[in-house]
């Protein structure tokens, strides 16, 4: 008996000495009073006053008392830098509050900052870590019982849809952030859900609604004094004159935006709205003020070092010397377009790699600060441990197998995680590759071929040679349009299923026959539609079908073409039939390097390819790709 008691106070004692070890770390994680209306009031004035934002978060910055302190004071810093647009500062400050937090857990503190990295994220189109953080944050909302916190996440995560252009999501959770009457506290998160929902009417060509959101968004701004969401809908109201041809107004909001921006001495605002101005002076064709609109924005993002600006500017010239029918001008301006995009991704590239050593760096001093604390903390009580080690010898070890027990079960569902988190980034990288294609690429190649068409038209090129070969080159960059377009479509994730490609086949096969009206088509398709299609896989299968039917189309002078598209057992299968010329195979194996070509393509992804013909008894080509 005695024993077990000598026992029992020397696990009663080791209990004492971690409890008092966590009262001294509690000591460090209360927040001063004073911090917290700093805070308070530096939050409150993010809509309101830059520049009192920024003496107030320097006020909070001198007065830290302890760890927690620290922490708010990274907090504020972090949303004063996304309110000035310095969106490397947001994320080091981010990253430092999210390690100091580690020593001092706050759910109020950690909700503020991982929608701070959800906004981050949103800002540099990560949409898929935006989400994460902008739900992360939601949830903490939820736990601290928070509407306002709760409003805001919805008002950012609707602003996240609109930029992916998922309108439909875009416009719920919007709706889900004004869903309460605006109030002092939730006014800045009703208000940028209002002003998605007015963007997205503007975008879709409903100026009336767009204009009513536009309206009672400027009233409430005035309501509340928060004057730099005002420049949001003054912006939208004026774009929505300008595209509804309401010029005038158009140009009076957009005086209201410059005369807002001056006052709040926002440089990139500023740009912005002289930028505005010069668009408006191009729908009603006043060069003039035009040149002297870009060359005031020009300055200011000279001064800022503001690229975007750059952009928008040389956007609005290379537009207005194309309607001017000035194509060298226009050629000039879209070529400076490329070279400072061209820059800005540099920087953006960059930017990525800092924030990657900035956040390995962190991780790094986090993982030596908690070796050192588990090293002091292993020397003070080494010796409780010592006594009572034969009374838990038993537990420790049922403990050890129940924990690598979880780890293992842990180390599989992170491994899972990791695998879908890595699918979806390959997926967004698909999509951005997919629309820089068609910016950029299908862009220029529609302006070379608007080019083209003008030259036709001009006296210099009317004789039939100069004349056939222009049309020679304006086709072949038709030709590249298309199948650029079918080269974007197959990068979309969604377009990868069975579905997707049987209309991308009929639709291909539609426009043969009209091109064909000597050939009857038929066509059979009805694969599994469960079937699971990658990238690689449905860009083989249709690029096969192309080449196999273009090439019965103009070699085996054939009047049928069937093809047909099913799943047998285990397989898909794939035919192209017609009923030409046929050829030997056996020689035309080593002499096409059209047919070696797709056949290669389609061995690559594991399937098998087989053609069967003879002269005068028409082609047979069989494609089968194993099942998943």
């Amino acid at each position: 008996m005695k024993r077990i008691k000598s026992i029992t106070l020397l696990y009663v004692g080791f209990l004492l000495v971690l409890l008092s070890c966590s009262q001294k770390g509690k000591s460090n994680s209360s927040l001063d009073a004073k911090s917290i209306q700093l805070f308070n009031t530096a939050m409150q004035l993010r809509y309101k006053n830059v520049v009192d934002m920024e003496q107030n978060v320097n006020q909070l910055r001198s007065h830290t008392q302890n760890t927690a302190d620290a922490v708010l004071a990274e907090v504020a810093c972090t949303y004063y830098e996304q309110r000035v647009g310095n969106e490397m500062a947001l994320f080091q400050h981010a990253t430092k509050a999210k390690a100091l937090l580690k020593n001092t857990p706050n759910d109020s503190l950690s909700y503020y900052i991982q929608a701070a990295f959800g906004n981050y994220y949103k800002n540099n189109g990560d949409y898929v870590q935006a989400l994460r953080f902008l739900y992360q944050a939601k949830q903490q909302a939820v736990q601290l019982g928070s509407q306002d916190k709760e409003a805001s996440c919805w008002a950012n995560i609707g602003q996240v849809y609109y930029q992916k252009n998922e309108l439909d999501k875009a416009i719920a959770f919007s709706k889900n952030a004004t869903a309460s009457t605006p109030t002092a506290k939730n006014a800045s998160a009703y208000l940028i859900a209002l002003h998605t929902l007015a963007n997205i009417e503007g975008m879709s060509g409903r100026f009336d609604s767009a204009l009513t959101y536009d309206a009672t968004g400027i009233a409430l701004c005035k309501k509340f004094g928060l004057l730099q969401l005002t420049v949001t809908f003054l912006d939208n109201q004026a774009n929505c004159y300008l595209y509804s041809g309401q010029l005038a107004k158009a140009q009076q909001s957009f005086h209201q935006c410059l005369v807002l921006d001056i006052q709040n001495k926002q440089q990139k605002q500023i740009a912005d709205t002289y930028t505005n101005l010069a668009q408006l002076a191009a729908f009603q064709g006043q060069k003039d003020s035009l040149l002297y609109y870009t060359n005031q924005s020009f300055a200011i993002a000279e001064k800022v070092q503001y690229k975007p600006g750059y952009l928008k500017n040389y956007s609005a010239l290379r537009d207005f010397y194309k309607t001017q029918k000035d194509f060298q001008k226009a050629f000039e301006y879209q070529e400076k377009y490329q070279q400072v995009y061209q820059e800005l991704m540099n920087e953006k590239r960059e930017n990525a790699q800092i924030a990657y050593r900035v956040l390995h760096d962190t991780e790094a001093k986090e993982n030596a600060l908690l070796a050192k604390e588990v090293e002091v903390q292993r020397v003070k009580i080494s010796g409780i441990i010592t006594a009572i080690l034969l009374f838990v010898a038993v537990a420790i070890g049922y403990l050890l197998y129940q924990k690598n027990k979880r780890q293992k079960q842990q180390y599989l569902w992170e491994q899972q995680v990791k695998e879908t988190e890595t699918t979806n980034r390959l997926n967004a990288q698909k999509l951005e590759i997919s629309r820089e294609l068609h910016d950029n690429i299908g862009s220029q190649l529609t302006f070379i071929n608007a080019i083209i068409q003008g030259l036709q038209k001009t006296s210099l090129f009317q004789d039939a040679k100069a004349q056939h070969k222009l049309q020679t080159i304006a086709d072949f960059t038709q030709t590249t349009i298309t199948e650029l377009r079918d080269t974007i479509w197959i990068l979309n994730p969604k377009h990868q299923t069975v579905d997707e490609l049987r209309l991308r086949m009929v639709n291909f096969i539609m426009k043969a026959r009209e091109a064909s009206e000597t050939i009857q088509f038929e066509y059979d398709f009805h694969p599994n539609p469960d079937t699971k299609l990658g990238t690689r896989a449905t860009l083989v299968l249709f690029r096969v079908f192309q080449e196999a039917v273009n090439n019965a189309i103009k070699h085996s002078k054939a009047t049928t073409i069937a093809v047909k598209w099913f799943s047998k057992e285990h397989y898909l299968v794939l035919t192209i039939q017609d009923n030409g010329i046929g050829f030997d195979w056996a020689i035309a194996k080593n002499q096409s390097q059209g047919l070696q070509t797709m056949e290669q393509r389609v061995t690559e992804i594991g399937g098998s390819f087989a053609i069967q013909s003879n002269p005068k008894e028409g082609t047979l080509i069989t494609i089968q790709l194993p099942l998943a």
